[in-house]
Parts: C-alpha cells; structure tokens; sequence
C-alpha cells in the first residue's frame, strides 16, 4: 500500500465527538505479581518495555487500546476461561476527537476491492502480520496528518 493510497484514506475519515464523562473500559489478563491493582498495568505501556504490539501500535507510536463495550474487550483481549482478568474503567476528562475508521462512508464502489468500510472491516478482523502492518501505517499516519486524540477502530 502506497503513502499516496493512505493518504486518500485519511482524507475520507469522519471526525467523531466523544463527550466528556464517556467511559471505556481495558482488560488486562494474568498479570503477575503484585501488579493487578497497579494503576500503570491499564495505560499506556513504558515505551522502554519490550513486548508484542497490537494491530495498531508499533515502538515509535505507543496506543491506547479501550473499547465502550466490556465484549469487545474481552473478544479483543482472546481471553480463555482460565485467565485472570483485571477491568479498568476509563472516563473522558474532557470532549475527544476521535477519527473514525468504523464509520459508513456512504460511497458507491465499483467493487468491494475500492469499498473502504469493507478494507476496514478486513485490518479490524485479521490477525496477519502483513495486514498489521498496513494497520499501522495507517495509525502512524493519522496521527500525523489529523488532529484528533486517538481513533476508533470498530463498532
């Protein structure tokens, strides 16, 4: 995928207002230690910390994974039944803006290869390093060229 293809996909992106006192929810699973009632297990990580990144952070650009719904957390999390899970609950502070990749960009393609809901569908889906790093390209590149506090990936 090409900068210029990128770019036309951040040019289509909707704005999308998340008012102040809107809570998101985190899961974290199996800490160890003494660590599950620490605050900093559920922020953003250290960047000095090696791990795996997610779909759409990588070492330069550290994200925050919340969801408004506790399912999606924990389908996104692929949790198992003998995993320790730790919920943080997220309140907004003040309004965000957030660039939408979830939203219904009322478009007309030629075929579902050009319809950009189904590209984003597919980068929200997979689990391949190759889209991955489609997905943060993408990230890195919103954040760069939008003005806005984060981005939602899906509804």
């Amino acid at each position: 995928m090409t900068d210029a293809t990128i770019a036309k996909i951040i040019q289509q992106l909707s704005i999308k207002s998340i008012p102040k006192g809107t809570k998101t929810f985190r899961i974290r699973k199996n800490l160890e230690g003494g660590n599950s009632l620490d605050a900093s297990q559920f922020g953003i990580p250290p960047v000095d910390i090696k791990r795996e990144h997610g779909r759409f952070d990588h070492k330069e650009l550290s994200l925050l994974y919340t969801s408004p719904s506790l399912p999606v957390c924990l389908h996104e999390s692929r949790i198992a039944i003998t995993d320790d899970l730790f919920v943080a609950t997220f309140e907004a502070k003040e309004d965000l803006q957030l660039a939408n990749l979830a939203t219904d960009y009322n478009q007309k393609p030629a075929s579902p290869f050009e319809d950009i809901t189904y590209f984003f569908n597919g980068i929200s889906l997979a689990r391949d390093d190759k889209i991955y790093s489609i997905a943060r390209r993408i990230a890195s590149a919103v954040k760069a060229q939008l003005k806005v506090d984060g981005f939602i990936a899906n509804q």
